[in-house]
Order: C-alpha cells, then structure tokens, then sequence
C-alpha cells in the first residue's frame, strides 16, 4: 500500500517570487489553507519533503510557495509534478464512506466469482462508479466492467483485505464468449 497520497499536480511557476500553481485533486480543498508540510517525487522514485511558506487556494487552483525557493528558476524542477501527503494525515472519512484511492486495487467478486480489479472510480453526479479490468486466465484483457457505488450493486467492502462483493444486473458483466 503505498503511503503517499496525491493531492494536487503541479503545473507551472506562477508569478516571480518562486510561487507555484497546482490543479487541485482532492475533494477536500480546504486542506490546503492548512497545509505546513508536503511531498514530491522526483524521476528517480524518491520522495523528497518540503515545507509550504504560503498557501492560498484560487476555485481549483491552489498557488503556494515553498520555504526557501524564491525564484520562478528555482522551481522549475517542480513544473509537471505531483504533490502528496502521508496517508497517515489523511483526513478519515465517516463509516460507508472510501477514497478512491482505497478501492483502487481492491478485486471486485460476485458469489465468490473473481470479476476483475478496481482501476479507477469515476465521479459521477448520480453515483461513483467502480471502473473494473477484467483479464483471461491466461492475462488477456477482457472488456471492463462498470459498476456504480450503489448499495443495490454493492454488498460488501473490505479495504483491508482489498476486496468488493457485488451484485450484478444482466447487461452489466459483457458476455465473453466470441
């Protein structure tokens, strides 16, 4: 489980006192206001911390500076980059409620059945829905599965143990024999 969350991805400078302006990933921008530390990674893997000077959120923006870093040249190696925070200062969620990061990965059953594995929760206005890759025994793809985060599809989940039982529809799951 990788204990680096990303909450916002850098795009450029902004102005001429080092600033930086990131597009803000997480539903949760008023973190951002409070925000004394964060991380980034660089090519080689590695995660490197950084203390945040100033901070202010602009719509989906959110424009900060990093101490010690007061040119438009001493950020470029930011440009591009994303921005994270420990998993441990994730903010918790009330019961029922998950970051996509925690479904993301998390294998999708049906009547002990393995449908596939959780990429990606799309954010719908009516509900979330889980984004499932499917693959033969053989690891060829099969065509996806959608499944929304509704309670008539979802019966179970178990973040610790990575797992999703659900219910399915006809039409839902594509017939695989051609």
């Amino acid at each position: 489980m990788n204990e680096y969350i990303t909450i916002a991805r850098i795009s450029k400078s902004h102005g001429i006192e080092g600033e930086l302006k990131a597009k803000i990933l997480s539903d949760n921008p008023k973190r951002f206001n409070r925000l004394k530390q964060c991380y980034v990674q660089f090519d080689d893997g590695s995660y490197k911390s950084f203390e945040i000077a100033e901070s202010r959120v602009s719509g989906e923006y959110w424009n900060f500076k990093f101490k010690g870093f007061d040119t438009p040249e001493s950020v470029e190696v930011f440009s591009s980059r994303d921005v994270f925070i420990l998993r441990q200062n994730v903010q918790p969620l009330p019961e029922g409620h998950y970051y996509p990061f925690d479904l993301e990965g998390c294998q999708v059953s049906e009547n002990g059945v393995v449908l596939g594995t959780v990429t990606e929760l799309l954010m719908h206005a009516g509900n979330d829905v889980l984004y499932i890759e499917r693959s033969d025994d053989a690891g060829k793809k099969k065509e996806p599965i959608m499944i929304p985060m509704a309670k008539q599809f979802v019966k179970a989940i178990d973040i610790a143990a990575k797992t999703i039982d659900v219910i399915t529809i006809p039409g839902m799951v594509p017939n695989d024999e051609d």
